[in-house]
């Protein structure tokens, strides 16, 4: 019997405490007598050489090779270094400028570094060994280095130059090591040995036209280029059309889209033209872009093959050719860097949304707004009208870039903003620029010999305001201005000045003038006069009147979008606000009464005797008009509003008492109310007939309620406080409100079928509407006047106006500009401040000079945009040009003005 034993071990432990915190640090001595050691001798180094008999030798140093000098060349030796070829390396110079003999037998190889550009020819050359200190020595042979083909394709337009070094390098097979000193380099340029300029074109062109493209090769090497030459290497130009939209007039027939030029001979330094006509083709649809590819080709220096060494892709836009319609109510300006689906939308919705014919002029096609063939003008067709200036900054001939509307001229603009013409700028380029422009419009300029032209002059300020209120057309008028005593003749004429500023300012809140000091000094022939000169007694100021409220210069501030299908509706509401006010007030009478929300025929849209001028666009078969679009239906209530408003707040910006018959200084009010009819033709179960009349009501009564203590005393004591602004809102409520809104009131009548309650199907009266849009309305400025302190009421009135578009039109941030009727942002400062400018001798000297050089360079564009196109275009019969029953609206200028 066996007895086994077993054993069992279990073992135990506990885990270990964490570790102590570290001990303090160590104190540096602090006793003066303990400081730190003087540095030691400099270190000496030797090089010891052993040889194999046990002989050494010592050397201070070791050796050091570097590169003194070596010659680089291409290889077909034209003096280009050109992508496909070889860099030959040759007559390298080394110097050994350490201080100890090269060793014998290193082994040392001599290559080429490779590089992005550069890929060496694996056959190195061997240095010479044992180099003394201080000599240097040639190495014999030649390196080869292959420059790489282009691998990425570069921006279409530009030449090949690239930055590269050749860098040499030396190993040693025996250190297996680059020799580190061993870093000799020289610069190269990568090019081709000929250049191409950029084609002489044309980035817009109209059907039919013939149009001659250029351009010229140069050959910048020293051996000839071309299938002629000794080099055998083929050359030339092809140009392509692969939309097909051009006819190619030396064009194979087998190949009516493309052309090949081939080069026989090109001599070094010598450049050669090439040009190409080609004809839009009549099938081509308008605004439509279509390219030409323009390529250099040579022969691969190696292969022999084809390529392009440098390439051009030419945008074109195909646009149709100007023709005055007179029965057009647009004109829409457009450039070739105009998006074409925005175009094309633009033109459909005033065709087929307003119902009204637009000619289209595109600057691209003649640099200004003068056709270039007949050197007319196009804008003095569209007195009264709307013009829209598609934004877009232009291309200007490859000459610079232009905005739009720096082509247009300053007298002219300001004539037909006097004659009721429109100007919509669509989303500007350049805000400043702008800016700069509506400046020069704002502020007439005075001619410095301005002569009275009033039959009795004025002898005070008073008798100006007293001739300005009986003068409603362009004033020009000359106030005679006396020394005082105890004053010079210049602060008699500032204190005049003054005075005139603030009397007219409160006048005419609408009204803008310029005071400008006139030069009555006369002039002295062949120089200065020796005589005495004597005190002046008599001054003159010249009183210019500008360009009222009313005028509309306004820019849109949303992007133009490059690719969207259908139009937005805040350009679709902007564009209709770009309709002349008085037609809006036509239009949005003829509407008043009816259900808008499918949108009304343009038969009715557009009757009646105020809206005869206006001839709409046909319909289907023959039909004339079609449906007036519900958005701008309610894009005319919207800028009714905020045109009325902006008025309102303008007048009420002045601090004076305005003179009699207050309805008549409002020309936008009065012309609103003037034309309403006696009655309205009534749409059965419509419970939004009169949203548009009760909201344009309430909201003027709103934006000249009482926001301030002195407003409300004013209102209901009659006292100063606020006397302007009370009158005004006596205006608005009993003139105006009042007697409009009882036109939305239909009596009951009790036969079937009538309106027992009228049209008026929603629980409150439109009185009782009314009001509520006026209080909804205060708040809302009572708001923004909370939010932003600092602006006056006429950019509150503006704030509003851009908050309602953006509700009408669901776009954030839908914003546009009043260019010419801007508002201070000085908290304080009121609009009627800026009524009258007041201009010494030498601000007007600036001004008139600021004018003149635009004018000059206006000039200029014309005279080279004029040269450019007349050897470049040649019109079809019958292509472009004006209608022969084109009636010429005349434009009426304003007297007395120098622009």
């Amino acid at each position: 019997m066996f007895t086994r034993t077993a054993y069992k071990t279990e073992s135990h432990y506990v885990p270990g405490g964490n570790g102590g915190r570290g001990g303090d640090g160590g104190s540096r001595p602090t006793h003066p007598l303990i400081f730190g050691g003087h540095d030691g001798p400099p270190g000496v180094s030797q090089v010891l050489v052993l040889g194999s008999d046990g002989s050494s030798v010592v050397y201070p140093s070791r050796y050091m090779l570097e590169v003194v000098e070596f010659v680089v060349r291409d290889e077909n030796e034209d003096g280009i270094n050109e992508p496909g070829e070889h860099l030959i390396v040759s007559n390298i110079v080394v110097k050994n400028s350490g201080q100890m003999p090269s060793p014998k037998g290193a082994n040392i190889h001599i290559m080429i570094r490779g590089t992005k550009w550069l890929e060496p020819v694996i056959a190195p050359l061997t240095m010479p060994s044992g180099i003394p200190p201080g000599h240097q020595t040639e190495v014999f042979g030649t390196l080869r280095a292959r420059i790489k083909d282009e691998t990425e394709p570069r921006t279409a337009g530009t030449l090949l130059n690239a930055q590269d070094a050749v860098s040499l390098r030396a190993y040693s097979n025996r250190l297996q090591r680059e020799i580190p000193e061993f870093n000799g380099s020289m610069p190269v340029v990568y090019q081709y040995p000929l250049l191409m300029t950029t084609p002489k074109y044309l980035d817009c062109v109209a059907k039919g036209d013939t149009v001659k493209f250029s351009w010229t090769i140069a050959n910048i090497s020293n051996r000839a280029q071309g299938h002629a030459s000794a080099t055998r290497r083929q050359t030339g130009t092809h140009i392509s059309d692969p939309g097909a939209m051009f006819d190619l007039q030396r064009a194979h027939p087998e190949t009516p889209h493309d052309i090949t030029d081939m080069i026989g001979v090109l001599e070094p330094g010598e450049s050669i033209p090439i040009t190409v006509d080609f004809q839009v083709s009549q099938l081509v649809e308008e605004f439509t872009a279509g390219s030409m590819l323009v390529n250099l080709i040579l022969s691969h220096p190696s292969s022999g093959v084809m390529r392009a060494v440098v390439s051009f892709d030419l945008r074109i836009q195909v646009s149709p050719s100007y023709r005055y319609n007179p029965s057009a109510r647009f004109l829409l300006v457009t450039t070739a860097q105009s998006p074409n689906d925005f175009v094309l939308q633009v033109i459909k919705f005033i065709n087929l949304d307003l119902n009204l014919e637009v000619d289209v002029f595109n600057l691209s096609l003649s640099g200004s707004f003068k056709i270039p063939r007949t050197q007319q003008d196009v804008l003095g067709n569209y007195a009264g009208k709307s013009v829209i200036i598609l934004g877009n900054t232009m291309n200007y001939f490859q000459n610079g870039v232009r905005e739009p509307y720096e082509l247009l001229e300053v007298g002219q603009t300001f004539a037909l903003l006097k004659a009721g013409t429109t100007f919509l700028i669509v989303s500007p380029g350049n805000m400043r620029s702008l800016k700069g422009f509506a400046h020069l419009l704002s502020v007439p300029v005075p001619s410095p010999s301005a002569a009275a032209s009033q039959k009795t002059p004025p002898g005070s300020v008073k008798d100006v305001v007293r001739e300005l209120i009986s003068t409603t057309h362009s004033a020009v008028i000359t106030l005679t201005v006396k020394k005082k005593l105890l004053q010079n003749l210049d602060k008699t004429i500032a204190s005049t000045a003054d005075l005139a500023q603030e009397q007219i300012s409160e006048t005419f809140p609408l009204r803008t003038f310029t005071v400008a000091t006139c030069d009555t000094t006369p002039a002295v022939a062949n120089g200065t006069s020796s005589a005495k000169k004597p005190v002046e007694k008599t001054g003159a100021l010249a009183i210019v009147e500008g360009l009222s409220h009313e005028a509309k210069f306004v820019a849109s501030l949303q992007p133009i979008p490059a690719e969207k299908p259908v139009l937005s509706e805040y350009n679709m509401a902007i564009i209709t606000h770009a309709l002349p006010f008085k037609d809006q007030c036509g239009i949005f009478w003829n509407l008043a009464g009816r259900d808008t929300s499918s949108g009304v025929h343009s038969q009715i849209v557009y009757s009646g005797k105020a809206l005869q001028h206006i001839s709409t666009v046909p319909g289907v078969d023959g039909e004339r008009g079609s449906l007036f679009n519900p958005m701008a239906c309610e894009a005319i209530a919207w800028s009714i509003k905020t045109q009325i408003s902006s008025e309102l707040a303008h007048f009420c910006a002045g601090s004076g008492s305005p003179h009699s018959n207050l309805l008549a200084q409002l020309p936008l009010l009065h012309h609103f109310v003037s034309t309403a009819p006696k009655t309205l033709s009534l749409s059965p179960n419509t419970p939004k007939a009169f949203n548009s009349l009760v909201g344009i009501l309430g909201y003027l009564r709103g934006v000249t309620s009482p926001l301030s203590l002195g407003q409300k005393l004013g209102q209901t004591f009659g006292t100063g406080m606020g006397k302007r602004k009370s009158k005004v809102r006596s205006v608005v409520v009993g003139q105006v409100s009042d007697p409009l809104v009882k036109l939305c009131v239909v009596p009951k009548t009790g036969t079937e079928g009538s309106f027992p309650k009228g049209v008026i199907t929603k629980a409150k009266s439109p009185s009782d509407e009314l009001l509520d849009i006026e209080t909804k309305t205060k708040k809302q400025l009572a708001q923004i006047k909370q939010g932003k302190p600092e602006i006056d009421r006429v950019a509150r009135s503006h704030e509003l106006a851009c908050a309602m578009l953006e509700q009408l039109t669901s776009t954030s941030d839908a914003r546009f500009l009043d260019v010419l009727n801007r508002s201070s942002s000085a908290k304080g400062e009121s609009a009627g401040s800026t009524v009258v400018t007041v201009m010494t001798k030498e601000q007007y000297a600036l001004l008139r000079q600021q004018q003149a050089e635009r004018q000059v360079r206006l000039a200029n564009d014309i005279a080279f945009s004029y040269d450019r196109l007349s050897g470049m275009v040649s019109k079809v019969q019958g292509s472009g040009g004006v209608s022969p029953n084109a009636q010429e609206p005349v434009v009426q200028g304003v007297a007395g003005l120098s622009i």
